[in-house]
């Protein structure tokens, strides 16, 4: 186990698709190799599929009021920005708003990585 290292997961829309499965592998794995993790999302409606040991942090309000996905992304920010303004120890990982998570880590000053969501446009007609 890797001690004192904190992780938070970015991922303010967890609907059901290939990325979510890739969230739950990934952060149930890494769930057992590192003492904090924080997964940053909307609303907690899939909290059974992951770990009890990761925390599941969202906005203070209800979510059913919110539908507008940019909406969402701004208040998960807001979360964010609660969790690290007095802590600057934390690597966040964004599976979703990847420009604007890296806008806010740069601005301040945290460490971040992105998971790549674009797809090659090539096929196999135009390598010929």
């Amino acid at each position: 186990m890797v001690k004192n290292k904190k992780l938070i997961v970015f991922m303010p829309s967890i609907e059901d698709g290939g990325v979510e499965k890739n969230l739950f592998l990934i952060l149930n794995y890494l769930s057992k190799k590192l003492d904090t993790i924080y997964l940053i999302t909307f609303n907690k409606k899939h909290k059974n599929r992951f770990n009890s040991n990761i925390k599941i942090l969202t906005p203070f309000f209800n979510p059913e009021i919110i539908k507008g996905r940019y909406l969402k992304y701004f208040f998960c920010l807001l979360v964010l920005f609660q969790k690290t303004i007095f802590n600057k120890n934390h690597l966040v990982l964004s599976f979703q708003a990847n420009i604007f998570v890296i806008i806010f880590c740069k601005i301040f000053r945290l460490k971040v990585l992105s998971r790549s969501n674009s797809s090659s446009s090539l096929s196999n007609d135009s390598l010929s």
